[in-house]
């Protein structure tokens, strides 16, 4: 039988014997049983260049390691043992350092699934996965509706100069998806006209907020009517901004391209207030309305005005 103080003694000096150590473990149980408190572990604070024998383990352990490959019983227990469990990092955020480090350590050559490709049931399944709550997926970021259903609604909508982020918006998704189903449906999407910091163009320079705005510009200009984007006036110590201004006939015009947005329906109504308040001649172009036909009684009108104010 092995004394206790001899077999700390053993762990002190890096003399241990394994055999030795087992067979007094077995009998007389690990060799801090019936101590209270917390245990300091023996090479706590040791490194590879301070102690022999930690060293040595370092050394030896990778190449231990070497083609040992767990067994599919063990990663199941491994899998089991940590599921539900939260990552160590959740709710910690990257810093930009970090992502900078972690986007040059799997760039290029470096990122493990590089010059590979997904099977095609790997594809399969990534594609059933996110479908949607209609097909039975538990995926979370579903659509919430069959989209199918609206088809011949989005593409008109398209039709009428709206573009893929303002139908988004109405149908409460992104401007992307839209795109991706318009694809889908057949039909050639327009070249994308929005300038660096997110307006529209229109033919004569106007910068603009969406595509049935644009058309409305592009009417104005073909027709020789004069106009203003985006007119500033004050109310109560605060600026508001109108769609459009005609000089000539001193006209607002607005146009109200969302109607499913609560946020947007009170500041539309709120905004409906001010120019009755301020008694400015408004003209109001709904979201479901052709702007152009809408619009058309303006090229007589301004036509006649411009004669008056040459002569």
């Amino acid at each position: 039988m092995y004394k206790r103080e001899s077999v700390e003694a053993w762990r002190k000096n890096g003399k241990s014997n394994s055999k030795k150590l087992i067979e007094y473990n077995r009998k007389h149980g690990p060799w801090n049983k019936g101590k209270k408190g917390l245990q300091i572990a023996w090479n706590k604070g040791l490194t590879k260049e301070t102690d022999p024998r930690v060293k040595k383990y370092a050394d030896k352990l990778p190449k231990a390691r070497v083609g040992m490959k767990l067994s599919k019983e063990h990663r199941e227990n491994i899998g089991k043992g940590i599921k539900g469990r939260p990552a160590p990092n959740k709710g910690i955020p990257i810093s930009e350092k970090t992502r900078k480090k972690l986007s040059k350590l799997f760039s290029g050559k470096n990122n493990p699934f590089y010059g590979k490709k997904h099977s095609k049931e790997n594809l399969k399944k990534m594609s059933i996965n996110r479908i949607g709550k209609a097909t039975g997926s538990n995926n979370a970021n579903y659509l919430g509706f069959d989209i199918e259903i609206y088809k011949k609604k989005i593409i008109n909508m398209y039709e009428e100069g709206n573009s893929t982020y303002q139908i988004g918006r109405k149908c409460g998704t992104s401007g992307g998806t839209i795109g991706v189903y318009l694809k889908k449906w057949g039909i050639k999407l327009r070249k994308n006209v929005y300038s660096i910091k997110g307006f529209l163009i229109s033919t004569d320079g106007d910068r603009v907020r969406s595509y049935p705005e644009l058309l409305i510009d592009n009417f104005l200009f073909e027709n020789g009517i004069k106009h203003e984007v985006e007119r500033v006036f004050d109310f109560k110590k605060r600026q508001f901004k109108c769609d459009f201004y005609i000089p000539e006939l001193d006209m607002y015009i607005e146009y109200w391209g969302i109607y499913h947005n609560e946020q947007y329906i009170k500041r539309k109504e709120k905004k409906l207030k001010i120019y009755k308040k301020l008694g400015l001649n408004l003209f109001s172009i709904e979201w479901n309305e052709d702007p152009i036909e809408k619009l058309k009684f303006l090229i007589p009108l301004c036509a006649k005005k411009q004669r008056v104010l040459s002569a």
